[in-house]
């Protein structure tokens, strides 16, 4: 409760002199109140209590020093110190005449605010000091009655105790704690049977001491219970409650769980403290193994790379480990509490349509049997989704389900390698379709010339026209060469096919003259062209580098592709072989037809072996589907390229790169020309 400002009263007959002071006191912290004669200062100390008055010494009717002595024998008022202020008395006489009256003090004018202001304070302090003094003897006063109360019911207090704890010692003696009982009085602290048998010690091997429980606790525990216990005896906690370790009687140390409250007089000084000790070291060993097992199972979950969360039977998210905050992108603050349903989209496949999404969920937290989702969406926080598979496992505690454990794993590898083997098999499908259909036109290419070679030999060998028949036999010996000629570069395509599947294929690569070489080739194709009424053309650019290629390769990749063109142009058509260069120094063979063209979607199968592209000339056409093969291998060993670009009803242009000069590819053989070196082409 805040203290009242204290009042000073001054008296004065001259308003001006009142004023003059009331505005210097406003400087202390006092309530001022002011008299302009003596009769009126005697009725203000009827109405207020006073802790300082200043006086004038001379006024009409009653002087200051009259007043003053008024007021000294007033009980009220004879304490009250009293300063004395004056301009016309500066005599001796006067102020022993002032102190004589019981004056504190005698200040002649004109005043100095200083030192009059500084009294003042000191005048004050000292009052507040008294009242102070007064109320804490009040006080004191009243305390006394309290405790001459109080000690009347102690000993009846101290009869209830005694019979409270003979009560209380025969309620405990059945039970497994220690009982101990510190008087803080007298500093003895005694120990039950039971206390000290936990420790190993017989009742009379431990005497009533504090000492017997202190240098038995363990030195890094003690401490902590010493703090626990002042901070019980000083009213801090309700209770005294601390784990500490009690040394055993075989030198090996009890958890103990010690308990306690202290018994306190009515102002709340404790006088006594009553506990119970409690061994709790087989409780304290499987704690130390939970925590263990616990912090094993973190560690599993942070070193998995699944996401692994928990749920209760409501769906509610209850855990989740680090692998989960990854793959969801979201802390696991805002993991737990989150519904499981919500993380999922809810596409996946099960056995049961009932168990996808929250069904799922629901399934495993109702059932004792795990649940799996294959190939769902996991929302992520940046709004992207990533494909998973799921197992949720419920958690059985006797026979109740209480939540489940839920394990995520990304799917996206396994989606990628499914994707592979299915493109794998598709690809082994195409390959062996190819085969086979391989294999069918392989039996009537080779059968039909193994038929005119047997027939036509048969024939000569039997002379069957007779021994004269020289010419016919001839032409027959020429249809038997043909047709030899023919299987043998069916085999040695299906040969170099398979070189160079197997990166077998060697190759010589020499400088040419590509003019010359072209010209060459389409010389032995021309007829084949004329029989076909399709007209055969061949132009280069100007300025043409030497080609650096096997000869024997190089005619064949352009035989091959001159062929294809022929094969699929129809009378009338076109065919335009161009030579050309590159910016780099490269070399660029182009061979265009007005054919029938080949379709979008089937370009990319035209240099798989064995294939046909079926259109209406497949049927009319001989061939093994190997030729393109054949020679987008045998271009790709010089490591060059080859592009074709098609049109259906308009043609194709099939365009042969071969880079500049001498690649040192693996398959070519030694002691061909340095890189940069131009041997001349033969014939130079």
């Amino acid at each position: 409760m805040p203290l009242k400002r204290p009042k000073i009263l001054i008296v004065d007959d001259r308003p001006a002199n009142l004023l003059a002071l009331k505005a210097l006191l406003a400087k202390v912290d006092a309530l001022v109140i002011s008299a302009d004669n003596g009769n009126q200062a005697l009725a203000r100390t009827l109405d207020h209590d006073f802790a300082l008055m200043l006086l004038d010494v001379q006024m009409p009717d009653m002087s200051g020093y009259e007043l003053a002595e008024l007021l000294r024998g007033e009980e009220r008022t004879q304490r009250v110190p009293i300063i004395f202020l004056t301009a016309a008395y500066k005599d001796d006489a006067h102020r022993a005449r002032a102190y004589d009256a019981g004056a504190a003090d005698y200040i002649e004018k004109p005043i100095d605010e200083a030192i009059l202001l500084s009294k003042v304070r000191v005048f004050l302090e000292l009052d507040r000091m008294r009242r102070d003094i007064s109320r804490i003897a009040e006080q004191l006063a009243a305390q006394n009655q309290r405790l001459e109360a109080e000690v009347t019911g102690h000993q009846a207090t101290l009869k209830a105790l005694r019979d409270s704890e003979e009560r209380f010692r025969l309620a405990v003696s059945g039970t497994n704690d220690g009982i101990w009982d510190y008087d803080l009085m007298t500093g003895r602290c005694s120990y039950s049977p039971r206390w000290k048998q936990m420790l190993g010690w017989q009742d009379a091997e431990v005497s009533d001491s504090r000492d017997e429980w202190c240098r038995r606790v363990h030195p890094d525990d003690l401490e902590k219970a010493m703090t626990d216990i002042e901070l019980h005896l000083a009213a801090k906690t309700p209770i005294y409650e601390n784990v500490h370790r009690l040394q055993h009687r075989d030198g090996f140390y009890r958890w103990i769980l010690d308990r306690g409250r202290a018994v306190r007089t009515g102002h709340g000084q404790a006088v006594r403290m009553v506990g119970a000790a409690t061994d709790i070291t087989d409780q304290r060993r499987h704690q130390i193994r939970i925590q263990y097992l616990n912090d094993r199972l973190e560690q599993i979950l942070r070193s998995v790379a699944e996401g692994i969360f928990g749920i209760d039977t409501s769906g509610r998210i209850t855990f989740a480990n680090s692998a989960m905050e990854r793959l969801s992108i979201r802390p696991r603050s805002e993991l737990i509490g989150r519904s499981a349903s919500d993380l999922f989209v809810g596409h996946g496949s099960a056995d049961d349509e009932s168990t996808r999404g929250e069904g799922l969920i629901w399934a495993a937290c109702h059932s004792n049997e795990p649940q799996t989702v294959r190939n769902d969406l996991l929302c992520r926080s940046d709004g992207s989704t990533l494909p998973v598979d799921y197992t949720v496992a419920p958690l059985v505690t006797g026979t109740i389900v209480t939540g489940a454990v839920v394990v995520v794993r990304d799917a996206t590898e396994r989606l990628k390698i499914e994707f592979g083997l299915e493109q794998a098999r598709v690809a082994a499908e195409e390959t062996s379709r190819a085969k086979s259909t391989f294999l069918a036109i392989m039996s009537h290419e080779l059968r039909t010339p193994l038929n005119t070679i047997l027939g036509f030999s048969e024939i000569i060998r039997d002379a069957a026209f007779g021994l004269t028949a020289l010419e016919r036999y001839r032409e027959y010996a020429g249809d038997i060469f043909e047709s030899g000629a023919h299987l043998l570069d069916l085999i040695n395509d299906i040969l170099d096919l398979s070189k160079i599947e197997a990166h077998r294929m060697e190759i010589e690569p020499q400088w040419q003259e590509l003019r010359y070489t072209l010209t060459s080739i389409v010389r032995l194709i021309r007829d084949k062209a004329s029989r076909q009424q399709v007209e055969l053309t061949l132009d280069f650019d100007p300025d043409l580098p030497l080609l650096y290629a096997d000869e024997r390769a190089f005619k064949q990749i352009i035989l091959n592709v001159l062929s294809n063109a022929l094969k699929f142009t129809p009378s009338g058509g076109q065919v335009t072989v161009h030579g050309g260069s590159q910016a780099d120094g490269g070399i660029v063979i182009s061979v265009t037809d007005t054919g029938t063209g080949i379709a979008r979607d089937q370009l990319d199968r035209l240099f798989l072996p064995f294939e046909q592209i079926d259109n209406r000339y497949n049927r009319e056409a001989a061939g093994t589907g190997l030729g393109l093969s054949l020679t987008k291998g045998l271009v790709e060993i010089h490591g060059g390229s080859v592009v074709i670009h098609s049109t259906l009803g308009i043609g194709t242009t099939v365009a042969i790169h071969f880079p500049p000069g001498s690649r040192n590819h693996p398959h070519q053989r030694t002691g061909e020309p340095e890189p940069g070196a131009r041997p001349e082409p033969p014939g130079t």
